[in-house]
């Protein structure tokens, strides 16, 4: 995970900075819409780590989903969540590194590239963001939440089930909020510790261990969501921003065991999880690609999109 402590000093600048104007598309139909959307990236979570997240797989039976979503290359915390966030391969403008500094923060303004919170702000909906204090210091919070053009941002402290809980607290005591980003970062901080495999190729116990804290909290937010998502009001979306396992090269001065960046599947290929009512349970066939998800989210809600942003997943289940 980018040491997001020294990335946020640069995100006032990103404010700041000289922007192409926001040309937005035409809103087009799509086939599923919910009043409100909640998206849970999984910091770390390898696409072949559902089977170790019970809850979001006993959603699949009724989910658009896949084990199969390419992130960017390098596939690293900083580009890949921009990349997530704004619905552009930000790598393809050459943010390759895993600090945000004003340098990055003017490329992606003058590239029109925008968080999806903006978005919702154009629209006026109002949008929100729980992050653990180790991603967005105290210190560092309002321009964090200048950068990301986010309403309410909840950093706290604590693993995912006190994300959990921060999160279903805000929800309970705003219920404006129409869009919702939920960061978990348990899984990433195991496998750079411990390493998301061992010698034999297996996943760690330590990051299994978290991946089962991960589910848990996402169980708790289940159980808070659950009758919203059945009576259409909701849709909620996990995904993750990388895998991990397999850093050979990636010169972080970590074994490749406990770090990422590559091609290989278990850095690259990431889980993709979407359920709402009337979406058609199934598997996604294709390429499906990190920068789907904020255009997703935003169709979901109805908005319009940015030009030049990928387009949302494709429901019914092909690419």
């Amino acid at each position: 995970m980018a040491s997001l402590r020294s990335t946020f000093p640069g995100l006032a600048a990103l404010a700041l900075a000289g922007c192409a104007e926001l040309k937005m598309a035409p809103v087009e139909e799509y086939p599923v819409t919910a009043q409100r959307v909640i998206l849970i990236s999984i910091d770390g979570a390898r696409a072949d780590a559902l089977p170790h997240l019970s809850t979001v797989s006993s959603l699949i039976g009724r989910a658009v989903w896949t084990d199969a979503m390419q992130t960017v290359l390098p596939a690293l915390t900083l580009p890949a969540h921009l990349s997530m966030l704004s619905g552009r391969d930000v790598t393809q403008y050459g943010i390759t590194q895993n600090e945000m500094d004003a340098g990055i923060a003017a490329v992606m303004r003058l590239n029109g590239m925008t968080p999806m919170f903006e978005w919702a702000r154009v629209a006026d909906l109002r949008s929100a963001a729980v992050a653990g204090m180790s991603l967005i210091p105290a210190a560092q919070r309002a321009e964090a939440q200048a950068f990301f053009g986010v309403d309410t941002l909840v950093a706290t402290d604590g693993d995912a089930p006190a994300l959990a809980s921060a999160a279903i607290a805000l929800l309970r005591a705003d219920t404006s909020v129409r869009m919702m980003f939920i960061h978990f970062p348990d899984a990433d901080f195991a496998g750079h510790t411990y390493g998301w495999i061992g010698s034999d190729g297996a996943h760690t116990s330590a990051y299994r261990a978290a991946l089962a804290r991960v589910d848990s909290a996402i169980a708790a937010l289940w159980s808070e969501i659950g009758s919203s998502v059945d009576a259409g009001h909701t849709a909620l979306i996990v995904t993750a921003d990388h895998g991990g396992g397999h850093g050979d090269g990636c010169n972080t001065g970590e074994a490749p065991t406990h770090t990422h960046c590559t091609a290989h599947a278990g850095d690259h290929l990431v889980p993709f999880v979407l359920v709402a009512k009337n979406a058609t349970a199934a598997r996604l066939t294709g390429d499906v690609t990190i920068t789907q998800v904020a255009p997703t989210v935003g169709a979901l809600l109805g908005l319009p999109l940015p030009e030049r942003v990928a387009r949302p997943v494709e429901l019914g289940g092909v690419q």
